[in-house]
């Protein structure tokens, strides 16, 4: 008999790829691993021992007979225990998603396997007596034995082993390792049929070689689909799941859990603590709806997808749970997460071809503002706003590019002379759709998308424009003020623009005043600010610290910063005239605001009895609809060069 080897060879390049390929997969490797290393190293030595074997039966008239028998023998020796090493690999990657009680079953699958094979060690040992594997006749030709076929027979029994841990705890297992393994026993029982109808063809290496490529095709899988901290599936892998179910017409439910102030805990009690509470959380809710697939879809983010009858068990169960501490690892921790749902595919007939990726980070950002640790399913309300706020951020966008956002003037009025001491630039913006849209629905949509830096910039440009044609025209340059964001401060880039653009534009020196709120202090120091204000002052620049009483009033920073002005709130002076609730509060600051050389700029002056309030307290300056709603920039330069001045009595 004439054996050929051909599939032999193109099996150990592929396997030998695979090993080179596999090389510091991982920094650390689990004994599951170890042991995919060892069956790479092991089907390399198998394939040699094949080739040997194809070369000893060719040549076996010019190579002793002794060499043939150790050759041969190793052959049926290491067959089977390549197929037993795969097995093992499947067995130990099971067991490690499956149930603590489930272990017996590992052990007993482990004894039968490793019984079974010594067993046939023994019989192979006796095959150099009996000869009922193989044997040379005289002529040293290679016979077979009536039983040559037993390693092919082996190795089916241990694979249907390993198909029967597969069907038994399917389960546990993720999908991503049951569908790239699941197409590996079949093919390879052909391929071991193949082995029984063709014996003088060598496969066996073949064979192990599909199951190895099954193997490593899972481990790359699961590193670019599975999230490495808590082993779901990724962001990525479920984007793809989901538009694969939405075209097969699945119906199911979408939700997402958002972990609320998760950077509490890793701020408390350490990053590692923290990626220990994810794990724990994770695989808690992932256990409570088994029947669902869940993923991880960001950082404090996770996704679970169910069918829409077990929408509301899965969220009452999660809410549950969230009501109880965490106890991780030695520590105790109150877990708090805004859910939302979502039912796909949406039956609306507007929106039935949105983006549902687009449409569920909409829900996450409005339900963490306004829900905030509560459940929040998805309805019409909720598109409704979803789709206003959408709109606002494609007009923002377009009022950029095209240049159509307009800024506005409001007059700041002396009250004690009636003129006009400066004015505040305000923002104006308008939609086909939606007409005028406040600043307070769009401002903070512009900070969140991240472009309230290029919004602080055109308003900035206006005021030096405007005020370099009052200049051109010799006519007075009023001081304007113009709103300045939080998220200014850390932003070295924005910051030196804007200081370079106000010393490009000589008619603005002393006449650009920012308004800066005191939440600033939440997230950057107090020296911190003073020293980016510094340069900005250096040239004339003014601050103004607004909203002062709205809740993070701090006499400090009324006493420490460099402020010739401080805006109250108009809620002070509201509840003052209309409640007496502030009273005392109002006019105490008067006076310390007197005392620093400071003057008070009151907002929400809208009635005779607000101002003849004010008067009478002594506060210096207001703001408000009494005087004037913010003017356009005619009604600006004209009320600049009449040099208009409001009546008090």
């Amino acid at each position: 008999m004439v054996w050929h080897a051909s599939p032999e060879l193109i099996a150990a390049f592929v396997v030998l790829v695979i090993l080179l390929s596999s090389k510091n997969m991982y920094v650390e490797l689990s004994v599951r691993d170890k042991l995919f290393s060892v069956l790479l190293h092991y089907t390399i030595a198998s394939f040699i021992i094949n080739l040997g074997t194809v070369a000893t039966v060719a040549y076996a008239q010019q190579i002793p007979l002794w060499v043939n028998n150790v050759v041969n023998t190793l052959f049926f020796a290491v067959y089977p225990f390549m197929m037993d090493l795969l097995i093992g690999y499947i067995i130990l990657y099971v067991y490690e998603k499956a149930p603590p009680g489930h272990i017996g079953r590992q052990k007993s699958l482990f004894i039968f396997i490793g019984v079974t094979y010594a067993l046939y060690l023994i019989f192979v040992i006796l095959n150099l007596h009996n000869g009922w594997l193989f044997y040379f006749d005289d002529q040293f030709r290679y016979i077979q034995g009536i039983l040559n076929d037993l390693p092919v027979y082996l190795a089916l029994v241990h694979i249907i082993c390993g198909v029967s841990v597969l069907v038994l705890e399917r389960r546990y297992i993720d999908s991503f390792f049951l569908y790239v393994i699941s197409w590996f026993p079949i093919v390879s029982v052909f391929v071991l049929i193949a082995q029984i109808l063709f014996p003088e063809i060598i496969l066996s290496g073949t064979a192990m070689m599909i199951g190895i490529l099954s193997v490593y095709l899972n481990f790359q899988t699961r590193k670019i689909s599975l999230d490495n901290l808590t082993q779901l599936p990724n962001r990525e892998y479920f984007v793809s799941s989901l538009y694969s179910s939405l075209r097969k017409g699945k119906e199911f439910s979408m939700i997402l859990i958002s972990l609320d102030d998760f950077k509490a805990v890793n701020d408390t009690f350490g990053q590692k603590k923290g990626d220990a509470c994810i794990k724990a959380f994770s695989s808690e809710i992932k256990s409570y709806c088994e029947e669902g697939q869940l993923f991880r879809y960001g950082g404090d983010d996770f996704i679970l997808i169910v069918s829409q009858k077990n929408k509301i068990s899965c969220v009452k169960k999660i809410k549950e749970r969230l009501s109880s501490p965490w106890e991780v690892e030695g520590i105790s921790t109150k877990l708090s997460a805004t859910i939302v749902s979502i039912n796909l595919p949406i039956t609306n007939a507007q929106e039935k071809d949105a983006d549902p990726i687009t449409l569920l980070d909409h829900f996450k950002r409005y339900a963490k503002s306004t829900h905030k640790g509560t459940y929040v399913p998805f309805d019409d309300t909720i598109l409704n706003i979803i789709r206003r706020k959408q709109t606002i951020i494609n007009t923002l966008y377009e009022s950029l590019e095209n240049h159509t956002l307009r800024v506005v003037y409001q007059p700041i009025v002396d009250l004690r002379t009636g003129e006009i001491s400066l004015y505040e630039s305000l923002l104006r913006m308008n939609d086909a759709e939606l007409q005028a849209i406040s600043p307070a629905e769009f401002i903070p949509i512009a900070e969140e998308i991240g472009i309230i830096e290029k919004l602080t910039m055109t308003v900035l440009e206006v005021v030096c424009s405007v005020q370099k044609q009052l200049d051109e025209k010799n006519l007075p340059v009023p001081k304007i003020t113009v709103n300045f964001s939080v998220s200014h401060f850390s932003n070295k880039k924005l910051m030196s623009r804007m200081l370079a653009y106000i010393i490009d534009h000589p008619s603005s020196k002393g006449k650009i005043i920012f308004e800066i709120t005191e939440s600033i202090f939440i997230t950057t120091s107090f020296e911190e600010v003073l020293t980016k204000m510094q340069p900005f002052l250096d040239h004339g620049v003014e601050f103004i610290l607004d909203d002062f009483g709205t809740g993070y009033s701090n006499l400090s920073h009324m006493v420490n910063l460099p402020l010739k002005h401080i805006k109250m709130d108009k809620s002070l002076l509201w509840d003052t005239v209309k409640k007496g609730n502030q009273r005392f509060l109002l006019e105490l600051l008067q006076k310390v605001a007197e005392q620093m050389d400071i003057e008070l700029i009151v907002e929400g002056v809208e009635t005779r009895k607000q101002l003849g309030y004010l008067k009478a307290i002594g506060s210096a300056l207001g703001q408000g609809f009494f005087f004037s709603e913010p003017l356009e920039k005619e009604d600006f330069c004209k009320g600049v060069a009449e040099k208009k001045k409001y009546l008090l009595d």
